[in-house]
């Protein structure tokens, strides 16, 4: 059973799993992350959309549901997108890591529309993920670590100290596929393909 959906994170996957019917039997619980996962963890706000999410409360997960005030929306990135439309170039510019956030929020409407509830999401993170475990109970979970292009350079400190967490949570299983992404990228360079660490685009 599928229930991967792009540009969640593993708060949300939680959630996902917890809407599974209790009669699904699996054989096994297959977790897929990049960085921005655990980065997307206790934000009420991502992509433009309000969201449910975590927040630790005396070191335990505690449920924050879905926000009633409608989110920000930026007009002038409205009227960008409007104007240029949904393009191979708008993307690209769009999602330019080099780009500073304010440059970003005047073409990215979903970019700047974020909201912060829980700020240390590593922990929290580690928190989601043995509730993964406990969920599935006997079931093996397995972690596969995945990677963007950039992270591949210079891996962001929190990616790395959640895989630190991920390989001492008894019960998962990490598959780090960092040498795999690094070889797939070296051999995508050589006949000028953009390389895109999400699932989605490996599946």
């Amino acid at each position: 059973l599928n229930t991967a959906v792009p540009g969640h994170g593993l708060d949300q996957m939680l959630f996902r799993l917890e809407g599974i019917p209790k009669n699904f039997h699996a054989k096994a619980i297959v977790v897929g992350i990049i960085p921005n996962d655990i980065w997307r963890v206790g934000k009420d706000r991502l992509w433009g959309q309000n969201k449910p999410t975590f927040k630790l409360k005396v070191g335990e997960l505690e449920k924050v549901p879905i926000p009633t005030k409608p989110p920000n929306t930026n007009a002038i990135a409205n009227s960008w997108s409007d104007w240029i439309g949904y393009s191979l170039l708008y993307r690209t510019v769009a999602e330019n890591e080099s780009l500073p956030d304010a440059v970003r929020t005047l073409i990215l409407p979903e970019w700047q529309s974020w909201h912060t509830v829980e700020s240390d999401f590593v922990k929290a993170s580690c928190h989601i993920l043995k509730k993964i475990v406990a969920m599935g109970g006997q079931i093996p979970v397995y972690l596969v670590e995945m990677y963007h292009e950039v992270d591949l350079g210079q891996m962001p400190s929190y990616y790395a100290a959640f895989k630190t967490c991920a390989k001492t949570t008894e019960g998962v299983r990490v598959i780090d596929l960092y040498e795999e992404f690094k070889e797939a990228q070296k051999a995508l360079q050589e006949v000028y393909m953009p390389f895109n660490g999400h699932l989605n685009s490996w599946s």
